[in-house]
């Protein structure tokens, strides 16, 4: 067994990363890819090592050095015993044919003293004994399962459910901040995609054939609203996002025709494809999610929400003979989709202001100015059967 090495990274925990180890020795040593955190088993591990995700088009790099060299540090302690008293100086001379004697016991992760005894004959007569003390004040101490703390070259932020940020020098306008949607003419839902290939329906609140939800957001600038959606555009899985443009209002719950203009390849978490995060898809669009994920505050994506201004201080008088037709009053249908009451209000054609509320499931008929207003979980349907209505407000027959 060599010495283990745990590599892991805060921003890439959980991803796949294919490690190469350029060793100080020289060479290149291809480690495979794993996913993080992975640990090392090596018994050479010196050099530089690379990461790449292929996911990110990121590469991430750290090194592990040599320890330094010991610097031992040797104390000599001599103790002479002549046996006589020499009048002159003695020039000690070592004899080679002697093998000194060496007993040194080191551990590589303790301080080791080694005692050598080192036999010499001078020349003169006197009895000379050296006493070396080798006390090396190196203790190395080799931690090689540290772990290196991996610094990608961008900082990706984790997946928010409720806003997303696109952004591409190609087609700036598409540029911008996105917010999730919850709710359409048609009800509200938590999860959408588009089913393509031929079957073009949307599907709500299900799971596409590989058992993951997809989501909706939309911008609305310049008039223009833009819709990033999931799509599936084949075997009912959801393989891409795309944005599609309209100046009527978002597209979900309609049958989309004609090309995006953003094919991003989706990213999987708990159960849930979001587009992925970092370049990707068509015009290189950069995707990235706020610092700072908001709190889902699901809004009713009515294309038009008119609080009425214009409060008339008289009531209009039907005169004897009505006039069918007037400009401006239609006839709509209030539907309340859910099991408690909500609230709406609108500019009725004879009282003005008028507001009202609808119990779990009911439904009413109204002759509006302008395009009613009605709490979340409720939908507005234009009348197909009564085109206009007169100053009588009678939308009898709306369906």
């Amino acid at each position: 067994m060599g010495t283990q090495i745990i590599i892991s990274s805060t921003n890439f925990s959980g991803q796949i990363g294919t490690i190469t180890l350029y060793p100080l020795t020289g060479g290149t040593v291809s480690l495979g890819s794993h996913q993080l955190p992975y640990t090392l088993d090596l018994d050479y591990y010196y050099g530089s090592y690379d990461i790449f995700f292929s996911a990110y088009s990121n590469t991430c790099s750290f090194d592990i050095d040599l320890p330094p060299s010991p610097t031992p540090t040797n104390t000599m302690t001599a103790t002479v015993t002549p046996s006589v008293s020499p009048t002159t100086t003695a020039t000690q001379t070592q004899t080679p044919s002697r093998t000194p004697t060496q007993t040194a016991t080191p551990t590589n992760t303790s301080s080791p003293t080694p005692s050598s005894t080192i036999g010499l004959t001078p020349t003169a007569t006197s009895t000379l004994t050296l006493t070396p003390t080798n006390t090396p004040s190196v203790t190395q101490t080799n931690t090689p399962s540290s772990t290196p703390t991996l610094t990608p070259t961008s900082t990706i932020e984790p997946i928010c459910p409720e806003q997303i940020t696109l952004s591409s020098s190609s087609v700036p306008e598409y540029n911008g901040t996105y917010n999730r949607l919850y709710s359409y003419t048609g009800g509200t839902f938590n999860y959408a995609y588009f089913e393509g290939g031929g079957v073009n329906v949307w599907r709500f609140d299900t799971t596409d054939a590989s058992g993951n939800y997809g989501v909706v957001w939309g911008r609305l600038s310049g008039g223009i609203y833009y819709t990033l959606y999931a799509v599936a555009q084949s075997s009912n899985i959801i393989n891409l996002y795309g944005v599609f443009s309209s100046n009527t209002n978002y597209i979900v719950g309609s049958v989309v025709s004609g090309s995006t203009i953003v094919d991003i390849t989706p990213e999987i978490s708990s159960g849930v494809k979001y587009p992925t995060r970092g370049n990707t898809g068509t015009n290189n669009f950069y995707v990235s999610f706020p610092e700072t994920c908001p709190t889902a505050t699901p809004t009713v994506s009515v294309t038009q929400t008119n609080t009425p201004s214009i409060t008339p201080t008289q009531t209009k008088t039907p005169s004897p003979t009505p006039t069918s037709g007037v400009t401006g009053c239609l006839c709509y249908r209030l539907l309340n989709e859910t099991g408690s009451p909500i609230n709406y209000q609108y500019d009725d054609c004879v009282l003005g202001a008028t507001s009202g509320t609808l119990s779990g499931g009911a439904s009413t008929q109204v002759c509006a100015v302008d395009l009613p207003v009605i709490d979340p979980g409720g939908t507005i349907t234009p009348c197909t059967s009564v085109t206009n209505c007169d100053e009588t407000a009678d939308c009898t027959g709306c369906s």
